[in-house]
């Protein structure tokens, strides 16, 4: 009877040994952890939602239950149908009422829009022709005032060559009385010589004045020709014809078959009309 106590005494040693007083010192660790990971963002524990997952049967067409990143994209895909939808509707309803027209026996509806639109392009067709005889009308006064204007200056520069002649021929009547005189200086003013070059030409030599008509007839300006013949070196003397086809050898109005025939109207340059108005007006003269 004195060993029951021994066996029993284990079974008293029992509470000693405990599971939770040796896991006590973790639950320090455990808050660690739960510190550390509270600084990284939280992750969404719902999965991403793609073409698959999508609720297309609880969708009502609005781009805003799309995702965010794709809505840009079912935006402009939405706009380009809507389009699409709205141009087959237009040309739907045009088509039935067209079916409508031929079927009720009607006038088909595509008549008037043609005529809506003839009568458009009539009115600017209008307005334009109105603007065009506008500005053609402008432009013809404009022309007309410029043609009478130089009719005017014209007509100024004529009278007064005219007038210069006279002066010159009436200081030098010799020209009219002298029938070699009279045709050289007349085939000068033929040439547009002006009125002081021609009276220097009548003093020179026939072949001073071979080498100032053969310098003009080359684009030479009358001053310069003038000189040119003052400068040129004497030639030989040659046995002389008589004086009257010695100084009127060369003369334009004589070897240029249209020259007499020139009007006033053909004129280039004031100068060219004083010196057909000169010439025309010695013609005068000599009458």
């Amino acid at each position: 009877m004195s060993e029951t106590p021994e066996v029993a005494a284990p079974a008293a040693e029992a509470p000693a040994v405990a599971a939770p007083a040796e896991a006590a010192p973790a639950a320090p660790a455990a808050e660690v952890d739960a510190s550390a990971s509270s600084s990284e963002p939280p992750v969404s524990s719902e999965p991403a939602v793609t073409h698959e997952s999508f609720n297309w049967d609880g969708w009502e067409g609005k781009s805003d239950a799309f995702p965010e990143d794709i809505r840009p994209w079912a935006d402009r895909i939405s706009a380009y149908h809507t389009k699409q939808n709205e141009d087959l509707q237009s040309n739907h309803t045009n088509l039935k009422s067209l079916y409508d027209s031929i079927l009720t026996g009607a006038e088909d509806p595509r008549i008037k829009q043609f005529d809506e639109t003839k009568a458009g392009w009539d009115t600017e067709r209008t307005e334009f022709l109105s603007k065009q005889t506008e500005l053609q009308a402008g432009w013809n006064g404009a022309k007309q005032d410029l043609l009478n204007y130089e009719q005017a200056v014209f007509k100024y520069h004529v009278q007064q060559a005219e007038q210069q002649l006279e002066d010159f021929v009436n200081a030098r009547p010799e020209i009219l009385k002298d029938e070699a005189k009279y045709e050289l200086f007349s085939g000068l003013l033929d040439e547009k010589w002006d009125l002081e070059s021609a009276d220097k030409l009548l003093q020179m030599t026939p072949e001073a004045l071979a080498v100032a008509r053969k310098a003009r007839s080359e684009g030479v300006p009358a001053a310069y020709a003038i000189k040119f013949a003052e400068k040129a070196p004497p030639q030989v003397q040659k046995p002389q014809p008589r004086p009257a086809a010695t100084i009127t050898s060369g003369a334009v109005s004589r070897t240029t078959p249209h020259a007499s025939s020139r009007g006033m109207g053909d004129a280039k340059s004031l100068d060219e009309s004083r010196a057909m108005a000169s010439a025309r007006a010695l013609k005068l003269h000599k009458r």
